[in-house]
């Protein structure tokens, strides 16, 4: 290699580059200034390229420069690396006779059929059931053309785990801990409609990006060179949301995004940090779930419509109504949604049966000129109009101890209590929640609760559809209706599970929901007389989101303690959480134990990054 060429490529810093350290995925480590993401020595040219960005350039120019073997020439380095090839060849302005001519026929042939015009970052909704999905996931659309859309040609790619295991416990510490394999996952656009709108009930939000062609090229060139390289996935950071922003950054540096978070990397957060750039978005679009567009067009129907949806939707040898004023379009559309609700989620296909029905209803309804009829329109999901996910919890309070202050640290994601906009409503998902407690009294400091995981899933009953309602808990707790003036509140571990019914009654404005649940919990703590507590009970309650922006929750439970230190333990808790901006809320809390008269009251603020 010239010396110039060596000369320049110090002298310039070009190998610490945002596009260069983009391309390879260096992280600034702590030891090292530098180390890539990239698990696989594949992914690399240089022997220490894992390290060193610029021995990496430097090797690579080399190899780009070397002979091509005409039996093989897909294993040539501008076969593998073309986005690297290319932008070396335009920063380094080299010219094409400083290379070897190369034909790749199995890059050519992939990008062939991508064939990208525009690209889109998607965004799918929560899944609760899910738990790789309960956070939410996105992935990348390539459209054939860039201003009409083509769900049956167009291509997606998505980073996703490699799941090696069904064991649950396995799967949490390996998603959490340990990690799973990365990989690209290739499907066309159609079938994410039926995996994620018609088999999980998922709503779909897409937001195609301003990149120019070369950017839009350099996306799916690097999506290829991803098939030389091993990534490591986990659930809170190194996830799909992560990968997704970092191949649009090896594309487009200036988006700037992905470094940004510090430890968590949640999908709604990373849409939310594209959109801050007003300028990068050109259109949103919005794909309902098929749950939604049922559940809006039922209630627009009267009772002899809904009869007339439940006929046609058992039957492929059923007849449209003949009744007067009749909304017929509204109909068929409402019977094809609630037969595309009997989807197998596993499968995503329908039985044999159900398929006989949904052929005979889109046969009534094209032969009748009827269109499709859907009244979903954007909701709560929305991730661009949501709070941020991480959480810092500042509270004063007075209990029958006297008063306190708390200080709560909550890495993801939402609480029933938080405003609803831009989450699944009525659910709550934490992790690694800390909270810790300052007696103001005793001067003591003290660990109040934690929570490993806290899952709850509150799906209101509708017509022809049913989705039990459930919470999942593990964590720890101060237990402060033992406390004492000289005594201090002892710990206990719990574990709890719920299972029931949520019903939504529409005659109440806004968001109203009720609830009641069957719960088992079982405790373990050194300030029980016999040290554990296994307890039977049912928790229920009231949310209402009043508007989009003032939450109310009022809960109420009872437990009766049937092994371990008998007896019965029972008590009401309310909030009210109010956000006047997306970063900041006021809540107000109340609790009352009826059995020991504890009570406390506390007023916090909600800072969410």
């Amino acid at each position: 290699m010239a010396p110039e060429l060596l000369r320049r490529i110090h002298e310039e810093q070009i190998a610490h580059e945002s596009q260069w350290l983009n391309l390879l995925h260096y992280n600034r480590g702590v030891l090292r200034a530098h180390k890539s993401r990239a698990d696989s020595a594949a992914f690399f040219l240089a022997s220490d390229g894992l390290y060193q960005p610029e021995s990496e350039l430097i090797e690579a120019l080399r190899s780009l420069n070397t002979t091509v073997d005409i039996l093989e020439p897909d294993r040539h380095p501008i076969c593998r690396f073309p986005a690297r090839f290319k932008w070396l060849r335009k920063r380094l302005q080299l010219a094409d006779s400083f290379f070897p001519q190369v034909r790749c026929p199995a890059y050519d042939d992939y990008f062939r059929k991508i064939r990208a015009k525009a690209i889109s970052l998607v965004f799918v909704s929560a899944n609760i059931n899910e738990p790789a999905s309960m956070f939410g996931h996105t992935f990348l659309r390539f459209h054939r053309q860039s201003l009409t859309d083509d769900e049956e040609r167009d291509h997606t790619v998505s980073f996703v785990a490699r799941v090696d295991s069904s064991n649950a416990f396995s799967y949490f510490y390996k998603g959490v801990v340990a990690g799973f394999q990365g990989r690209l996952d290739y499907v066309l656009m159609r079938q994410r409609i039926i995996s994620y709108n018609i088999a999980e009930n998922r709503n779909m939000w897409e937001l195609m990006l301003d990149f120019s062609q070369d950017e839009v090229d350099r996306v799916v060139d690097h999506t290829w060179e991803f098939r030389n390289a091993n990534f490591d996935y986990f659930f809170l950071d190194e996830n799909c949301a992560f990968y997704n922003l970092a191949i649009l950054e090896a594309a487009k540096p200036e988006l700037d995004a992905y470094r940004k978070f510090l430890y968590t990397v949640v999908p709604s957060d990373t849409v939310r940090g594209i959109l801050k750039n007003e300028k990068v978005l050109l259109r949103a679009r919005f794909f309902p779930a098929n749950l939604m567009e049922y559940k809006e067009n039922h209630q627009r129907l009267n009772s002899e419509e809904r009869d007339a949806v439940a006929k046609l939707a058992a039957s492929a040898k059923s007849e449209l109504p003949d009744g007067e004023n009749l909304n017929i379009a509204l109909i068929l559309s409402t019977a094809i949604n609630r037969v595309l609700l009997r989807t197998d989620k596993v499968t995503e296909k329908l039985s044999a049966e159900d398929e006989q029905i949904l052929h005979h209803l889109e046969k009534l309804r094209i032969s009748n000129g009827y269109a499709q009829v859907s009244y979903a329109n954007a909701d709560y999901t929305n991730p661009s109009i949501g709070h941020f996910t991480t959480m810092v919890m500042s509270n004063f309070g007075q209990s029958r101890n006297g008063s306190f202050l708390d200080l709560t640290f909550r890495p993801a994601f939402h609480e029933l209590a938080d405003s609803p906009l831009g989450y699944y409503p009525f659910s709550e998902i934490q992790a690694f929640t800390a909270e810790v407690r300052y007696n103001t009294e005793k001067q003591q400091l003290d660990m109040e609760r934690t929570e490993l995981v806290k899952i709850i899933s509150l799906k209101p009953l509708h017509a022809g559809h049913y989705t039990g309602s459930w919470l999942l808990q593990l964590g720890s707790r101060a237990v402060r209706e033992l406390e004492a003036k000289d005594f201090s509140a002892p710990h206990t571990f719990l574990g709890r599970g719920a299972y029931g019914l949520a019903y939504q009654p529409k005659f109440i404005p806004g968001n109203f929901l009720l609830y009641s649940l069957a719960q088992g919990t079982v405790e373990g703590s050194a300030g029980y007389e016999k040290g554990y507590r296994i307890s039977p009970g049912i928790v229920g309650g009231i949310i209402w989101n009043i508007t989009d922006r003032f939450t109310s929750v009022l809960s109420g439970f009872y437990d009766y303690i049937l092994l371990g230190d008998l007896g019965f333990n029972a008590g009401v808790q309310g909030t009210l959480n109010f956000l006047p901006l997306d970063f900041l809320a006021f809540e107000i809390k109340g609790t009352y134990h009826i059995q020991t008269d504890y009570y406390e009251a506390r007023f916090g603020l909600k800072s969410y990054f």
